[in-house]
């Protein structure tokens, strides 16, 4: 009898817009790796079966994306120490029977702003949303030493719950604020950076940004987090005043190649997953 195929992959709940089976799987293949990765999309009461069907003999690891991050947590046996710091997976490795939660997410972030020559030191920070995502990013971006961080979400109790959770473990000041137009008025003028950790401009909804274009200036640096389309509305709108901006998918490409290395042990072919997203977002709509 043939042994069941090694399978891979991604947890979440819609999941079917994921771009990580397509430069996942792009990568495996050209490594010669025989591992399918799939899009496993679970309904949140479903959450607890999924994880436990992860203990299949042939099943090597999963991506956790939204809802998931937080809540997958309590399933696994054991976090490495950035993803129990944080609160957050995004990666699951097994190892010897055990499911592993890790978090690449900041690591590929700060990844992605040394692409754009941006340096966190003694800079102020302003984060848009306070989800799974988020958490992953501040925690990093707190240990690089930055001024300070501010916190901006609509549900203010979840940027004080993700303050008092770095405060707690990191020296970094951090100011929670309700995330509406009359905040980013006052905090958007003292930021060196912007990010938005939410999926305001994701499509299908690409029209819409969440930052008013007149608040931006030429000497600000702004990372969105949407990576389709690959140019949103906030970065368009950034760089039409003067600003160094960038979307989301080298942070998406180089979380994942972190991911990539935790599963195979191998060196992540950083510069065709980066092709194989690129050109599957650009790709012309199919008619019929």
């Amino acid at each position: 009898m043939t042994s069941p195929e090694r399978k891979i992959g991604i947890i979440g709940y819609p999941a079917q817009h994921s771009l990580s089976p397509i430069f996942q799987q792009a990568a495996l293949d050209t490594l010669n790796i025989d591992i399918k990765y799939e899009i496993w999309e679970t309904h949140p009461d479903d959450l607890e079966s999924v994880v436990a069907s992860l203990r299949a003999p042939n099943i090597e690891g999963a991506n956790v994306t939204k809802p998931f991050k937080e809540k997958i947590v309590p399933f696994l046996d054991s976090l490495d120490l950035s993803a129990q710091q944080i609160g957050a997976v995004n990666t699951i490795v097994k190892s010897d029977g055990m499911l592993i939660g890790h978090n690449t997410d900041g690591i590929g972030f700060l990844e992605a702003l040394g692409d754009i020559l941006f340096t966190p030191q003694k800079k102020n920070i302003l984060i848009i949303g306070a989800g799974g995502a988020s958490r992953s990013i501040a925690f990093a971006l707190a240990h690089e030493n930055p001024s300070q961080i501010i916190i901006a979400n609509r549900d203010k109790d979840r940027a004080v719950n993700l303050a008092q959770s770095l405060i707690a473990t990191t020296p970094t000041t951090v100011v929670p604020i309700e995330f509406t137009t009359a905040t980013l008025q006052e905090w958007i003028p003292k930021s060196d950076l912007i990010i938005n950790a939410t999926s305001i401009g994701m499509r299908p909804a690409e029209d819409l940004s969440p930052v008013p274009s007149m608040l931006i200036r030429k000497n600000i640096f702004v990372y969105d987090l949407v990576y389709n389309p690959i140019e949103t509305v906030l970065v368009k709108s950034a760089r039409c005043r003067g600003a160094v901006a960038a979307g989301g998918l080298s942070m998406l490409v180089y979380q994942g190649a972190h991911a990539f290395t935790l599963w195979t042990g191998m060196i992540a072919p950083r510069d065709l997953m980066m092709r194989t997203a690129t050109a599957h977002i650009e790709r012309p709509p199919s008619i019929g």
